[in-house]
């Protein structure tokens, strides 16, 4: 029994996720428990953690373990195929209830010549045959219990089984119209693909099968859907019909006109032969020079969709292999329907692969209502509110995220030649000539920290839960921690023995530990008073053109803002590349902060606030 098999996975989250299991043993095994293909779809009940990537979270292990531990079941079992069946998939549901809130897995055995499944926690099984599609099996999730059903194959069917979300992400229509097209798997499983994806339901998975004896193929050569055999048979067809002449001695022209006619409708038919046998000559060898790299593209391409969930990283490796194959193929100007087929869904599947969403930013708020001639360039968070240095009028704007109300601080003078912004509670902070100064929300003016001569040149003033950080362009980072009546004596954050040059840092940010950004677009990364390693991975064309970060305490993720590239690159903490936010508008933009809270990232355009949602 040979078996065909496609899948359809949706895409994984750090709560759900699928998987779709086929195998084949070795001949011995092979004809006592015969080949098996197995979907399992789960939830977990436990807490995510944002800080590893994707592929380390439990319900992934857990997934594993229940296609594991299936096969091991089943193989070990005693009984005929199907007894094996049932007893493995009730065991394992047992054995891995622990931590899953939800389950669903569907088991099918192909044993000769019969197919038997088993659903359990919900799903569905349908079969096509001699062109009609009908429904074999549908359990609902709140149905419960283990379901079997077996059949006898004949090596026509067709079968598609998967979970209930799968089938609610399907409609009835859609199958009958898919399965109509086309019988083969993989090009069934091609066109629901997309259905499925635009759901993004990460618990969506099914597998579509076809088992038959042999496969046996046409020796009609077809050209454009007619074969060279059609073209003959018809000029023969209208020869035959050509009216039978009788034969005269003493007069010959009519017998030799007919003779003349079949002739020429002998010519005729050599002569299309002979045309459209060079054409699919033709053809034949231009596919012949493509056919194995679309083949490989088509391969890395299913291969990106499967290891999305396990390994991102080899994933978009794979997809942007994938899509570089099909866009040489396409610039080469090979015409081929299954080039224009994989070429549409990798541009379907493109952003969710490869981590790139384009956005279009709202506005937030305008600020020139209020004043006018701003050039703001940096703006800084802290819980709900942000507030914005305007360099031109030498003020700050305090805004409320929740109602957009906004206080003009400072300006006329009140502030002497302020450089940079931080926010703590609603108070700005600013360094002038005089030293560290801070502003409530009434616009008083205070000196809170007066000028030091140790500091040398600052270039960055920040503040993390309370203290204030100023960074100095000659490698040191100052602290002063917050107290009663103000803040206390300055304190070297740097072991003494750090040697550091913080003249190139573009930007910086602080959760705890410090981060900053080089004009070379380099990201370090400082942790109890010592260099920490990062080194981000999977950025396309690196950060060299990046110009702010931004990081909390509450987020998994830093974000830098590439105006050069017109996006925002989000990445984990552990270095990995998570996504990107691409929009024209970032190439005007000039800094950003992200609110948790509010699933936003707010990007500042000069005098505008741009708001967009986090992924």
């Amino acid at each position: 029994m040979f078996l065909t098999t496609a899948k359809i996975l949706g895409l994984p989250t750090r709560r759900s996720w699928a998987q779709v299991y086929s195998f084949t043993p070795d001949e011995e095994l092979l004809s006592s428990c015969g080949s098996l293909v197995t979907i399992a779809a789960l939830t977990t009940t436990l807490e995510p953690d944002p800080t590893q990537p994707i592929e380390n979270e439990v319900v992934i292990k857990v997934g594993k373990d229940v296609l594991t531990g299936f096969q091991e079941e089943y193989f070990k079992g005693q009984g005929t195929p199907f007894k094996k069946l049932n007893d493995a998939t009730q065991k394992v549901v047992s054995l891995v209830t622990q931590d899953i809130d939800r389950l669903e897995l569907l088991n099918c055995v192909l044993w000769k010549q019969y197919v038997y499944f088993c659903v359990v926690g919900g799903g569905e099984v349908w079969v096509s045959k001699d062109g009609r599609l009908s429904n074999l099996l549908k359990l609902q999730p709140v149905d419960g219990g283990v379901v079997c059903i077996s059949g006898k194959l004949t090596g026509n069917e067709v079968f598609l089984f998967g979970t209930s979300h799968f089938f609610a992400s399907v409609d009835g229509f859609s199958l009958e119209e898919i399965f109509a097209k086309t019988q083969i798997p993989d090009q069934i499983a091609d066109n629901l693909n997309p259905l499925v994806h635009r759901k993004n339901n990460p618990l969506a998975a099914a597998a579509v099968f076809q088992a038959r004896p042999s496969f046996s193929q046409s020796g009609v050569e077809k050209v454009k859907g007619f074969s060279t055999n059609f073209f003959k048979r018809k000029l023969v067809e209208f020869a035959q019909k050509l009216p039978e002449s009788s034969v005269y001695i003493k007069k010959e022209e009519r017998p030799r006109r007919t003779a003349l006619s079949i002739g020429a409708v002998l010519l005729v038919i050599l002569s299309v032969s002979i045309f459209f046998g060079l054409r699919q000559k033709d053809v034949n060898e231009r596919k012949l020079l493509y056919e194995n790299r679309l083949t490989e593209a088509r391969t890395l391409y299913s291969d990106a969709l499967e290891t999305f969930g396990v390994d991102r990283d080899q994933a978009r490796s794979k997809f942007s292999a994938a899509r570089g194959i099909v866009g040489t193929l396409l610039a080469e100007g090979v015409k081929d329907i299954e080039l224009d087929r994989l070429d549409s869904q990798m541009k379907q599947e493109e952003g969710a692969i490869l981590g790139r969403v384009e956005v279009v930013p709202s506005l937030f708020t305008d600020l020139s209502i209020f004043r006018s001639g701003i050039t703001a360039l940096e703006i800084v968070l802290h819980k709900d509110k942000i507030a914005v240095f305007d360099t031109t009028g030498e003020r700050f704007f305090l805004v409320s995220l929740a109602t957009k109300e906004t206080l003009a601080l400072g300006g006329s003078g009140k502030t002497a030649s302020p450089q940079g912004v931080a926010i703590y509670d609603g108070r700005v902070f600013t360094l002038t000539e005089k030293g560290i100064v801070e502003i409530d929300k009434q616009g008083t003016v205070e000196t809170v920290v007066e000028l030091d001569s140790e500091w040398g040149g600052i270039s960055k003033i920040g503040v993390f839960g309370g203290n204030v950080y100023l960074l100095s362009k000659d490698g040191a980072i100052w602290r002063y921690p917050r107290v009663e009546a103000g803040f206390a004596a300055k304190q070297a954050w740097l072991s003494e023995d750090m040697v550091v040059d913080f003249s190139g840092v573009q930007d910086w940010t602080i959760d705890g530990s410090i981060w900053l950004l080089s004009s070379n677009g380099e990201i370090s990364k400082f942790t109890r008073r010592a260099r920490d390693s990062f080194r981000p991975s999977g950025v396309e064309g690196g950060l060299s053109n990046s110009t702010a970060i931004y990081t909390n305490e509450d987020l998994g993720s830093i974000f830098v803002l590439d105006k050069a590239q017109g996006r925002i690159v989000e990445v984990e903490k552990n270095g990995k590349r998570k996504l990107e936010y691409r929009s024209e508008e970032l190439k005007t933009a000039y800094d950003l902060v992200v609110s948790k809270e509010l699933g936003k990232i707010f990007v500042l355009q000069e005098s505008r606030i741009l708001e967009i949602p986090l992924r």
